[in-house]
């Protein structure tokens, strides 16, 4: 039983992978319907982990991913507008049909190597050598000490890589705030608004 769950969780993974990629509806509200997806897939994801005992990752795909980093895709999203004209750019082509063959091709190959015995025979008896851990294997402290030791490089990098992304936010909302957030009737009201006061000066002035 536990073993169907856990292909359960890993198909519906895959599945809502490929609809953050391929949106079941096109238009301006696509990006929402992928992040929505996305959403489901990080929690199919953290169930794997908890089947896996996992349970700190598990907790920690639910709160980091699909709360606050779901949390900053949607707020981008919100903040670039996307209209119809924009999304509908992104319709299949040779790019798309390029990835798609791409992904045939990884999954073939994956698929072959796990049907080759002479390789996954010696992985599968070093794996069950090593099934036996400490208890504090995948603890908070011990999860804690690696990323502030061995790993201490990589933590500090994702830092900078998370301000960055903080000064690219910024960056995108200073952009041009009317054209991003004023509705488009608003926009061509002050539109005519400026162009006329511009003519009446020149005619005033002439």
């Amino acid at each position: 039983m536990e073993a169907f769950f856990f292909y359960l969780f890993a198909s519906l993974a895959v599945a809502t992978a490929l609809a953050v990629v391929f949106p079941p509806m096109r238009g301006a509200r696509a990006p929402i319907h992928s992040a929505i997806a996305l959403v489901a897939c990080f929690f199919c994801v953290a169930a794997t982990y908890a089947m896996l005992q996992a349970h700190l990752l598990a907790v920690l795909q639910v709160l980091v991913y699909a709360g606050a980093i779901m949390v900053l895709f949607i707020f981008v999203i919100m903040l670039l507008n996307l209209q119809t004209d924009e999304t509908a750019r992104t319709e299949v082509g040779f790019v798309k049909v390029l990835s798609g063959l791409l992904v045939l091709a990884t999954t073939a190959g994956v698929i072959g190597f796990l049907r080759n015995d002479d390789v996954l025979l010696p992985i599968s008896k070093q794996l069950v050598a090593q099934v036996a851990h400490p208890e504090t294997y995948g603890s908070i402290e011990e999860i804690g000490k690696l990323m502030l030791s061995e790993y201490l490089f990589a933590f500090e990098l994702t830092s900078i890589l998370l301000l960055a992304s903080i000064v690219g936010a910024v960056v995108i909302a200073k952009r041009d705030p009317r054209s991003t957030f004023m509705p488009e009737a608003l926009k061509q009201q002050l539109y005519r608004e400026r162009h006329g006061k511009s003519a009446s000066g020149r005619k005033g002035g002439a």
